[in-house]
């Protein structure tokens, strides 16, 4: 009995260590995503950028995820149009994801050549590709523009490269969608960290905070330190009427700020326009 007892312990160990390790290793390295609920961590990995594409593949237990994007792969959101896709196979059955999903790159070093970021897609409720993620991948350079590229100002984005989002509603109108990311820009200026972050339908949100936060939450009305406003068509929203902003991770040494906040406002002139925000989180670099 005694030696069955410690077979089934040594089997359980082993399981534990081996469940471990995989994820150890994905910590620091590799490609993962939920496909139709279930968790999938690939085994073999290859990457590759040149003048006309970006793929990305990841293969396990008879799975392939290709992620393929027309053209080299911007920092920032990549939309699966044009071209661009995802592609899901296995032994039997292949299927092509097209318009609702996306890559996102968190990092693009030409220098050491890795790449960083996040993915999905859906085929409405047929299939679904979420959580997707691959860091710290080491991708074949095949572009042709190596030689034209500035290493210094590669950094610089890596480092400062920030994206805000939120959901927002106008008075009474309908929720909208608010993204932010290449025009979202941060700096540490007199113990203040300050920044705009500007979508593409031209909306603007202004942070402020002290250089010295740290995780927690802060009330939004009222205070001089934490601040958060919004100029929606030319119209400025800054008197908060409420809202909280609320740190997840503050690093000093990478200047990278996670958090999320939401807010209630109403304009500068007090004409009546008021603004709701919600569903707010952003990634902040800043210099």
């Amino acid at each position: 009995m005694k030696n069955v007892q410690l077979v089934l312990l040594s089997l359980v160990l082993s399981f534990l260590l081996f469940s471990c390790s995989k994820h150890e290793k994905l910590a620091a390295e590799g490609m993962e995503a939920e496909l139709n609920g279930t968790e999938w961590v690939a085994t073999s990995i290859t990457a590759k950028i040149s003048d006309t594409e970006c793929e990305i593949i990841g293969e396990a237990d008879g799975k392939t995820v290709r992620l393929l994007l027309v053209g080299e792969p911007k920092y920032g959101t990549n939309k699966l149009t044009g071209g661009s896709k995802i592609i899901y196979e296995t032994s039997s059955d292949i299927k092509t994801f097209i318009g609702e999903g996306e890559v996102f790159f968190d990092k693009i070093d030409y220098e050491e050549d890795i790449i960083e970021g996040t993915f999905y897609a859906n085929l409405e409720e047929e299939f679904m590709i979420k959580k997707g993620r691959f860091k710290n991948l080491k991708f074949e350079d095949l572009s042709s523009k190596d030689s034209l590229r500035d290493t210094a100002k590669v950094d610089t984005v890596i480092k400062n490269f920030s994206k805000v989002e939120a959901d927002y509603v106008l008075g009474t109108g309908t929720v909208l969608d608010y993204t932010a990311d290449s025009a979202a820009v941060f700096n540490l200026t007199d113990g203040k960290i300050k920044g705009n972050a500007i979508s593409k339908s031209n909306i603007l949100f202004y942070f402020e905070m002290p250089s010295t936060i740290k995780s927690g939450t802060y009330t939004l009305e009222g205070s001089n330190e934490y601040i958060i406003t919004a100029t929606a068509n030319s119209v400025a929203y800054n008197k908060i009427s409420s809202g909280k902003l609320i740190i997840n991770e503050h690093d000093t040494s990478t200047k990278k700020i996670v958090g999320t906040y939401q807010f209630e406002a109403t304009d500068a002139n007090s004409t009546g326009k008021n603004m709701s925000v919600y569903n707010g989180k952003f990634t902040i670099y800043y210099q």
